[in-house]
């Protein structure tokens, strides 16, 4: 039997080089082969020192000195092959903060080279893991094997970028042990010309040797510098931490989150054992079933835990595998991966008092190297500890401060927020984290004069406190007074603070409020005012809460005159109907009344301007209903958006009042945009919602048809059909004139139902021309119709029924040769939604086919194809217009094809427009081809002709 290891660089790219390989070994040694490959590069370090010696070793150059040490022969490497690693992150920015690697010397060997040893450096037990942390956008960059990017999915690369490929003139080499050598020396040559390796010169290795020293110094320098920056912290703990247990508690969250520790414990004494107290990190249970004794006369007490609580002094295990006095946990240790831990006494007055346990995945890691380090921390927790036990008293002290009646915060001398007691907290809704580091314009209402905070600063600062009471904010938009006095205290070491004491007297302004709510609130529609408008949007701009919104005017048409005719009673119903009605179609949005016949929107959720014009014409084309029946108004509105247009209230405030004056102008329902590019959008719009209206009202709405073929034969396999307009002057409107304003319209519900009864009808009358009955008719159904999308009602306001009870009516004929086709962003938008209403369409009738149009554009995860019942993946143009040119479109479109294949689904390849790209499809195996090269889409009676022709030519065959 060969024993045969292979570093993780090559397992971590795929087993099935390696395999062979092995395979290769068998054949030519004539024995079998046991080949075990390495979980990580850490399980790696902790082995080889174990290791019953293995017969043949790939290993990286820091593993083969070690061999080599060992008297392992060295026989070659693979012919030209070097090690080559990347850095990769998600942009290609070489500012980056922080960068991943694996802990491995060949790792800080390239931080080295490339002066990337100053960064923030985050160290990895292996690729994947550096991979995962950089997709999930816990570190800025990477440094991965490129024979382990190779072999990543087209997925993951086309996330990455690049940023540099770095070589390390080193490799990875082939040793056997020096038994297994003098047995088999003829067939290592066998195997060397085999494998076609190549010789190491003795320069080659003496430069190994020199990159394992460098590769130690620097690893030693940033394990360094990161237990430094846990001592950093650990030192903060020492000014912040009010109780023993948040101490220990936060040391262990600080020594795993720092250093990547597997997980930490702190354990005292209770009785002859060591009981644990806290622990954090992923230990997996060990903690909490742990048994640690203090009595040296037990196997228990004789572990690195129990040794260092009686000789008060740090003890290290450097490797779980080989230390002599860790075999009552070993098993336990090794199951989750640990091989190293170290144990630090801490004492309280003068005494052992509990033990810090920390535990890690790599061997070796502490190490004599770092013992003053971790003496360091020794000290600073004990030190600690002790300051915990003098500062009670002044802990209850700040008890008491923290639980008074009475608006207590403390500051520095910029105003940054040091200090507030709990009824602050309770008061103001904020949670403690939320305040601390903040300024008190947290709590600024935007009522008060900003002279106020002017002269309150001016008084603080001479020296004099300043007593007022403030119109403060809470979390949930309340307004809370405070009868409140900041006196500035100077320090004896001339640190200046200012201390804020106040009482909450909001009850006592009650009356005041309601007084003040006519300041601020129409007193009719009880919609904020103009004054509070501007308040809303001028603190929009200030803190700048959002990079882009709108604000729209509204203005209603003679509203004098419906007072007039109507009276006044009916008028101010008039205005609540229209209140309610913008407040219900706006539900986001911030709707003021700011004069008689005037509204107010501000818009933060915008993702298509033209939306905005559906929205005010849906809340105000509807009649009202008052006491004098129903009545229907006339408007305008005018509609800027933030900065496009101004970056004022003023100026956007001003250039909407511009607008709405040039609507007034045009006459009655006129909406306009400020700028002219989106008035064209109003115009395309308008010119939408007339086509369609008259499409409906005479009938104008026709299918085209394209067809797609076989790809085995060429013959027809369906239609899919395309809608159009056609005037009565024989002028036709392509679907990208109106189908926008058509899905977002009230008529989708109609149009759709016209389109599936005509679509079954010219289902059946192709269908009457073929014997075989075979041919299919897809057609395109919108989110809305399908999946209950709206931009007016949610999913759970409309039901699917309708659609699936229209399908009910279609014959079983008609039904089988029925195709419903998505596209597959619509699909993705609600996964859940889809899948039920695809798996009650085929419940109906399995044989009605289910296509998902554009697959490809759309999503990053493939995981929603085994879930959903679909049929068909119709690969989008985008791919197939460059498969002739473009590798990477090529693999994509091979990729798609593959897939929908293991997944048991039809493609159609869309767009194919030469002969070049038709043999390639045809080749990769698309089971439909359509597109220009065959044919455009065409009327009925082309379609027909086209069926016939295509009967004929099956009939010659």
């Amino acid at each position: 039997m060969i024993t045969f290891r292979v570093c993780p660089h090559g397992t971590e790219e795929g087993l099935a080089k390696w395999l062979k390989i092995s395979e290769k070994i068998k054949q030519i040694f004539k024995q079998e082969v046991d080949f075990k490959p390495y979980k990580n590069f850490y399980e790696e370090e902790a082995l080889i020192s174990v290791d019953n010696k293995p017969d043949m070793y790939y290993a990286n150059f820091d593993v083969a000195l070690i061999l080599l040490q060992k008297n392992y022969k060295l026989i070659g490497r693979f012919k030209g092959h070097y090690d080559k690693f990347l850095l990769v992150s998600l942009n290609n920015q070489k500012d980056f903060q922080n960068i991943a690697i694996v802990d491995k010397l060949s790792s800080y060997c390239i931080l080295n080279k490339t002066g990337l040893y100053n960064k923030e450096v985050i160290l990895y037990e292996s690729f994947d893991e550096i991979i995962n942390s950089l997709l999930n956008e816990k570190v800025d960059a990477g440094v991965i094997f490129k024979e382990y990017y190779d072999e990543l999915g087209q997925e993951i690369k086309d996330k990455l970028k690049i940023i540099e490929e770095i070589n390390l003139d080193a490799s990875h080499y082939f040793l056997v042990s020096e038994e297994f050598y003098e047995k088999n020396s003829n067939d290592i040559i066998t195997f060397i010309q085999e494998l076609d390796l190549e010789e190491i010169s003795q320069d080659e290795i003496n430069k190994l040797k020199e990159y394992h020293e460098l590769g130690k110094i620097v690893r030693n320098l940033i394990i360094q510098r990161i237990l430094i920056e846990s001592l950093k912290d650990i030192n903060q703990l020492i000014i912040s931490a009010e109780t023993e247990e948040e101490l220990f508690q936060r040391i262990c969250e600080i020594l795993v989150e720092k250093n990547r520790f597997k997980f930490v414990w702190i354990g005292k004494r209770e009785g002859d054992f060591i009981k644990p107290v806290c622990k954090y990190g992923e230990d997996d249970g060990y903690v909490d079933n742990l048994v640690v004794s203090v009595r040296e006369d037990l196997p228990e007490g004789r572990g690195p835990t129990g040794r260092a609580y009686r000789e008060n002094r740090i003890i290290i295990n450097e490797n779980t595998l080989t230390s002599e006095y860790i075999t009552p946990w070993k098993n336990e240790l090794l199951k989750r991966d640990i091989y190293s831990s170290i144990s630090i006494p801490v004492e309280k007055n003068g005494e052992v008092y509990s033990v810090i346990n920390i535990y890690s995945t790599k061997p070796f890691i502490f190490n004599k190297e770092f013992l003053t380090l971790f003496e360091e921390i020794k000290q600073d927790v004990s030190f600690a500890l002790n300051k915990v036990e003098k500062d009670k008293e002044n802990i209850l002290l700040r008890k008491a401060v923290d639980n008074s009646r009475m608006w207590l915060l403390i500051t520095d001398s910029n105003g940054t927020i040091e200090y507030v007691n709990q009824y602050v907290i309770d008061l103001t809704g904020y949670a403690k984290e939320e305040i601390i580091g903040k300024n008190p314009r947290i709590f600024k209402s935007g009522v008060q004069d900003i002279k106020l905070y002017k002269e309150l600063w001016d008084t603080i600062l001479s020296g004099e406190p300043f007593s007022s009471v403030f119109v403060n904010k809470t979390k949930d938009g309340r307004l809370i007074y405070i009868d409140q006095t900041i006196y500035p205290i100077k320090l004896k070491d001339g640190t200046l603070k200012f201390i804020s004491v106040g009482k909450d007297i909001t009850q006592e302004k009650v009356l005041s409020e309601e007084i003040e709510k006519y300041k601020y609130y129409d007193s009719l529609t009880w919609l904020p005012n103009f004054i509070s408008f501007k308040i809303q949007v001028s603190e929009m701009i200030i803190n700048k809460l959002y990079k882009k919104f709108g604000l729209i005017l509204i203005d209603i048409y003679n509203m004098s005159v419906i007072n007039s005719s109507y009276g006044l009673e009916t008028g101010n119903e008039i205005l609540k109907e229209v209140a309610k009605n913008l407040k219900k179609e706006f539900p986001d949005g911030y709707v003021a009344r700011i004069g008689s016949d005037k509204f107010a929107i501000l818009i933060t959720n915008i993702k298509n301007e033209s939306v905005l014009i559906y929205k005010i014409r849906d809340a105000l084309d509807k009649d009202l209903n008052t006491s004098k029946g129903k009545i229907h108004i006339s408007y305008n509105a005018s509609i800027v958006l933030y900065n496009e247009d101004g970056q004022t209230f003023e100026e956007l405030y001003n250039n909407a009042v511009l607008t709405l004056n040039t609507a007034k102008k045009e006459g009655e329902n006129v909406i306009k945009f400020y700028e002219s590019q989106l008035n064209k959008k109003l115009e395309e719009y308008l010119e939408a919602e007339k086509i369609v209206e008259k499409a409906f009202d005479k009938k104008l709405f026709k299918f085209y048809f394209q067809p797609y073929f076989k790809s085995e034969d060429f013959s027809i396999a369906g239609f899919e059909s395309l809608i159009r307009i056609v005037d009565e002057n024989g002028t036709v409107y392509p679907p990208i004139k109106f189908i926008d304003y058509l899905e977002n319209s009230k008529y989708i519900t109609k149009f759709e139902e016209w389109a599936l009864e005509e679509v079954s009808q010219k289902i059946k009358k192709f269908n009457s021309l073929n014997d075989k009955k075979d041919i299919t008719i897809s057609l395109n159904i919108s989110p809305k119709g399908l999946l209950g999308y709206s931009l007016n009602l949610t999913s759970d306001e409309i039901s699917d029924k309708s659609f699936i009870e229209r399908l009910k009516s279609l014959s079983i004929e008609t039904q089988n040769n029925l195709v419903i086709e998505i596209t597959e962003r619509n699909v993705i938008k609600d996964i859940e939604k889809s899948k039920k209403i695809f798996k009650d369409i085929k419940d109906l009738n399995p044989n009605i086919k289910i296509s998902i149009d554009d697959f490809g554009t759309g999503y990053s995860s493939l995981t929603y194809l085994r879930d959903l019942a679909i049929d068909i993946l119709k690969i989008d143009m985008s791919f197939v217009r460059n498969i002739a040119r473009s590798r990477q479109d090529l693999s994509l479109v091979k990729f798609i094809i593959g897939l929908a294949k293991d997944f048991g689904l039809k493609t159609i390849a869309e767009g194919v427009e030469t002969e070049e790209q038709v043999k390639l499809l045809s080749l990769l195996g698309a089971d439909y081809l359509q597109g220009f090269y065959f044919s455009k889409p065409m009327p009925e009676e082309e379609a027909i002709k086209l069926i016939m022709e295509n009967i004929q030519v099956n009939e010659k065959r």
